[in-house]
């Protein structure tokens, strides 16, 4: 799988999945990262391959000043 996402200069970004979306009754949920984008004094645009064949995963991107 493909992953596009595109920065903005001076924040560091994070792609994490997950097997599974928390339920109301249980919200702990594990992330697991895929890819950490460093800071960059300019915007750029990412590709990251998730080479793992799961059935299904959930993706967030986290962004850190």
């Amino acid at each position: 799988m493909l992953i596009h996402f595109d920065t903005l200069a001076g924040l560091a970004y994070t792609l994490q999945y997950t097997q599974s979306l928390p339920l109301p009754s249980s919200p702990q949920t594990v992330w697991t990262t895929v890819y950490q984008a460093p800071i960059l004094p300019f915007p750029n645009h990412y590709i990251v391959v998730d080479t793992k064949a799961d059935a299904s995963r959930f993706y967030r991107l986290l962004i850190a000043p």
